[in-house]
């Protein structure tokens, strides 16, 4: 514990390229977000206004009885409890809601992400992006500095952990991919020390090394433990 603990202070202490103005404004409310939430008591299946679905992820996250929620980004209406559905789901209630994080389906909210870790049975990728799909999510992207925050606050608050776990990146035609397309760079501080080395050949996909949070290249059809992300912004 005292690692992660030291590995999450380190991360919070890292230099990032400065950030646009839209950028810093969003932070700016975001944070405001979080100051109401952690003071905002609601009951189930309540709403609420907010910006975004992030900020609806914030309340969610602050309030005990929320175990799911999803945003109307045509009314700002933030809906909150145990019976809210996305809109390809048989059932749609309220309409035109979508985008919810089921915590009764294993998924947490850390830093506004809302991911799950299969650790058992280990798994290839094939299978892995399968069992991601099946909750209309995808495996898990580092992107930002939060998005490393998020797989810190999860790791913190197991026991038992795998030595890696499978993340949304591929190598194709030599560039590694995240699953919305960003590039991961061979040059990115991510990667472990001599990572990506390519083994044997055969290291076309990306894992995570749980007690350092960096990357290396491991191959596809290697049985890893994964993470799932659901998008809520």
């Amino acid at each position: 514990m005292q690692m992660l603990a030291f590995l999450a202070l380190s991360l919070s202490t890292m230099t990032f390229v400065v950030e646009t103005k839209d950028a810093v404004i969003e932070n700016i409310w975001l944070l405001s977000t979080k100051r109401e939430a952690s003071v905002h008591s609601t009951g189930a299946n309540d709403q609420i206004t907010t910006l975004s679905a992030r900020h609806c992820a914030v309340f969610c996250g602050a309030t005990s009885s929320c175990d799911e929620f999803c945003f109307n980004s045509s009314s700002g209406r933030c809906f909150m409890g145990s019976n809210v559905r996305p809109t390809n789901d048989p059932v749609v209630e309220p309409p035109g809601c979508y985008r919810r994080c089921p915590l009764s389906s294993g998924y947490s909210l850390h830093h506004n992400r809302c991911v799950k870790m299969h650790v058992t049975p280990p798994t290839s990728d094939t299978m892995a992006i399968a069992n991601c799909s099946a909750d209309h999510a995808h495996l898990f992207n580092i992107l930002t500095l939060e998005d490393l925050q998020a797989v810190s606050s999860l790791i913190a608050g197991r026991g038992a952990l795998p030595n890696y776990v499978l993340l949304g990146a591929k190598k194709s035609g030599g560039v590694f991919t995240w699953t919305e397309n960003s590039t991961l760079s061979q040059g990115s501080y991510l990667w472990g020390d001599g990572e990506p080395n390519n083994k044997q050949g055969v290291e076309d996909c990306v894992g995570m090394k749980v007690l350092t949070l960096k990357l290396s290249d491991i191959g596809c059809h290697d049985a890893r433990s994964f993470l799932c992300q659901i998008d809520v912004d």
